[in-house]
């Protein structure tokens, strides 16, 4: 599965403002090797801060080490019912904020993902421009929470 990518024509950070403000940190959870490289790749040439999981059964201590701006996730999981990783950060005082972005090529994936708590929801394959959409307009409500809340414990202070 190709993640149509083209950042020469298609896609700059310039256009996306709040990807600018500071690096944002990002999870990404994928079984699936070549895609999570793809998108690896992308976020290396872009710049930002971010992690790559293959298979993980427990996201806290990782995002109480890591305090990601944003989670993105592969919906069908081998190793864990769907949606259970976005389940555990929902079940948290200090991360039921955090963002989720799943994404599936199940067709139907879609209406469970919103059912553990997921904020959006990809088809795949999906291009850099919506990925990159989606993921500033919820940076961008970050960016604002941060500053009402500044001395929450899963928000940095940059």
């Amino acid at each position: 599965m190709m993640l149509m990518v083209n950042l020469q024509y298609q896609d700059s950070p310039e256009r996306y403002p709040v990807l600018q403000i500071r690096s944002p940190r990002i999870v990404i959870v994928d079984n699936d090797k070549i895609h999570a490289k793809q998108l690896s790749n992308v976020f290396d040439k872009l710049g930002f801060n971010h992690r790559v999981y293959h298979q993980l059964g427990n996201i806290i201590p990782l995002v109480d080490e890591f305090a990601p701006d944003l989670v993105l996730m592969e919906y069908l999981l081998p190793w864990l019912k769907g949606g259970e990783l976005c389940s555990q950060l929902r079940s948290k005082p200090h991360t039921c904020h955090l963002p989720v972005i799943m994404y599936s090529s199940f067709s139907k994936a879609h209406l469970f993902s919103y059912k553990c708590g997921g904020d959006a929801f990809l088809q795949k394959p999906f291009s850099i421009k919506i990925l990159l959409s989606t993921m500033n307009s919820f940076l961008k409500e970050r960016k604002l929470l941060r500053k009402s809340h500044p001395i929450s414990p899963s928000f940095d202070q940059n």
